[in-house]
């Protein structure tokens, strides 16, 4: 047997949260008649580590108390189904905030260039309109449409699929993109006269870019001293 000291360090579960789950009711240790000291054998070794496993999967104490008390495998398979949604959302929430952190530094080699822009891959996203949704760990952007009548809105985009529940998220396909960097007044948005003048030259150089221009703000600026620097990017093809 061990005592709470032996038995936190046999499972990486503190002490205060061994007592805890006692309190709870998911374990129930043996005193020492001697010294009234908790003992731990491997049958509580293993309650604490599965009660612990249980709860990084997002399974509350009081349901992990009782799915021991009644051995409810039933309750146990809804209660991991809902556990494993809720890390797959969190994994989702994690993998975005990982890729809009990769994508900001690979935009700042592109300042050491003297047009400040490249024509690279991009994985497959999404654009969804407007910047309450749900998936807000996206990257915040003003998108920009060429066509008619011309118009912008607000969104984020996602490096994911739109979900079914997404019915206004536009699927946008991987393939390749022109990434330009641009100092811009802070207190003017970026027009349809700036887009087409970028379009402009992109046809000079061989390319054709749009008709959706999706622009982020890499650095915040104040006025026309200290302009914005905004990241603009449209899907690209060599020009006919």
């Amino acid at each position: 047997t061990m005592n709470i000291l032996e038995a936190s360090r046999a499972t990486g579960v503190s002490r205060d949260m061994i007592r805890f789950y006692e309190k709870k009711g998911i374990l129930s240790p043996a005193r020492n008649p001697g010294n009234h000291y908790r003992e731990y054998g491997m049958h509580e070794i293993h309650q604490i580590i599965l009660a612990h496993q249980y709860n990084s999967m997002g399974v509350d104490l009081d349901t992990i108390a009782k799915m021991f008390r009644k051995q409810d495998l039933l309750q146990a398979e809804t209660e991991l189904s809902q556990g494993i949604a809720q890390l797959q959302e969190e994994a989702e929430w994690a993998a975005e905030r990982l890729e809009n952190a990769k994508r900001l530094q690979a935009l700042f080699p592109l300042l050491k260039q003297e047009n400040m822009q490249e024509i690279s891959e991009r994985p497959a996203s999404c654009y969804l309109p407007g910047t309450g949704n749900s998936s807000s760990a996206g990257l915040p952007v003003v998108r920009i449409h060429l066509g008619e009548p011309f118009f912008q809105d607000l969104g984020i985009i996602c490096w994911r699929s739109p979900r079914k529940n997404e019915k206004a998220g536009i699927a946008l396909a991987p393939g390749i993109y022109l990434r330009k960097l641009v100092r811009h007044s802070a207190s003017e948005l970026f027009s349809r006269k700036e887009a087409e003048e970028l379009k402009e030259g992109c046809r000079k150089d061989g390319w054709d870019i749009g008709p959706d221009f999706f622009i982020s703000q890499v650095l915040c600026g104040q006025g026309d001293a200290h302009p914005d620097l905004l990241c603009i990017e449209a899907a690209a093809q060599p020009s006919r």
